[in-house]
């Protein structure tokens, strides 16, 4: 009930008031701000520096005027203060190798960037790995001959060759695969549909033989007797039921 009191009263009373006249209240501060003669108008203080602010002038008003006025001894050192820098000297024990430079291509990413794992792998270059470790270009000659051998090439041989673990090549060959092309253009206009009795690439040719159309007709003659039979067993069944039923009502009677 309270909630309900409280919205009502904000919505027909304290919200009037608030935008009463606010067009005006916002031009009269914004013309303010704007003209030059008028004082400084410093931005709202918090409550508590507010009330500390007063404290220290109310006891050490001296030291909020030290701090307006200007120091010309402090002014004339600062003008002989003067900030000098130099790069530290080089290390002497950092010395480039011959077998192992230091890197020259300092640019940043371009736009033809090639990443640096295939730029190491080009031809002419060769590197030493650890055990355990493969590169990217030994990584892709396994998972080829993986996909071109159908799996024969499978845990046991890439561990043996590649000196790798065997769990970590269980989850590569199983979570990794080389990208295949497949052509979905199966015929000239795709705008028709496929003749679904249309002899495909991998369809055999199954060769029937014909049977004999006179034992074809004496089998259906064969079937034709048996129908017959059965129905007059179950015409023959019914009849007798029948016969028992009357005479069981007449012995009643």
């Amino acid at each position: 009930m309270g909630n309900q009191v409280s919205r009502v009263y904000g919505f027909l009373v304290r919200r009037p008031m608030q935008r009463y006249n606010v067009d005006h209240r916002a031009e009269k501060m914004i013309k303010k701000f704007e003209d030059p003669t008028a004082a400084p108008h410093r931005a709202p203080m918090y409550k508590s520096d507010a009330a500390l602010l007063e404290e220290v002038r109310r006891d050490n008003p001296e030291l909020l005027e030290t701090t307006a006025k200007k120091d010309d001894t402090l002014h004339d050192r600062l003008k002989a203060v003067y900030v000098s820098s130099t790069d530290p000297a080089p290390d002497p024990r950092v010395q480039e190798r011959e077998n192992k430079p230091l890197p020259r291509d300092i640019r940043q990413h371009y736009d033809d960037f090639v990443p640096a794992q295939m730029r190491v792998e080009r031809a002419g270059q060769t590197r030493t790995l650890p055990r355990g470790k493969v590169s990217l270009d030994q990584a892709v000659e396994m998972l080829t001959r993986r996909s071109e051998t159908e799996g024969a090439f499978g845990v046991e041989e890439i561990s043996e060759e590649y000196r790798l673990n065997k769990e970590v090549v269980t989850n590569t060959v199983k979570y990794f695969d080389i990208f295949s092309m497949m052509e979905t253009k199966t015929r000239d206009d795709e705008g028709l549909a496929p003749d679904p009795l249309q002899a495909g690439p991998d369809w055999e040719s199954v060769t029937t033989t014909q049977e004999d159309p006179a034992k074809i007709k004496e089998q259906e003659e064969r079937a034709k007797l048996v129908a017959g039979n059965i129905k007059h067993k179950l015409r023959v069944e019914q009849e007798r039921a029948k016969k028992n039923l009357q005479s069981g009502r007449e012995e009643k009677t």
